[in-house]
């Protein structure tokens, strides 16, 4: 997988990544899931995309950046992954990385509960209606 990895294939760099990251068969270090989920998010995987945009805005194995997590959550989120849209409708919601937006928010929360994302749909039902924008 390292090899894989190494050469420049982004499904191996993000499993390195996340063995890297959960210390599973090798010892945990997040700087270096950091390193891996990022080469293999700018190749556009989608999952490293996410991840690497969370590990920004908890600060794990990098300095925390929410404007950078924020970046890479919306290219994962613009590639129809829920989980992102979720974050990305709580970033914007929140104003966490970029300036507040509670109606972005809430078309990301739409966008993810329609891909059955259930946190996005209980999201929805509590916003009050007048974060409409």
């Amino acid at each position: 997988m390292r090899r894989g990895a190494e050469q420049g294939d982004a499904g191996a760099q993000f499993q390195l990544a996340t063995l890297y990251c959960t210390g599973t068969g090798i010892v945990r270090n997040l700087t270096e899931a950091v390193k891996w989920y990022r080469r293999s998010a700018e190749q556009g995987d989608r999952y490293a995309q996410y991840n690497l945009a969370v590990m920004l805005s908890k600060g794990q194995g990098t300095p925390q950046d929410a404007e950078e997590a924020f970046q890479w959550c919306s290219a994962a989120a613009e590639q129809g992954l829920p989980e992102a849209q979720l974050q990305l409708g709580d970033l914007c919601r929140l104003g966490l990385g970029t300036a507040a937006d509670p109606a972005t928010a809430r078309a990301w929360y739409e966008s993810a509960a329609a891909r059955g994302n259930p946190e996005a749909a209980a999201r929805l039902r509590t916003l009050p209606e007048t974060l409409t924008g």
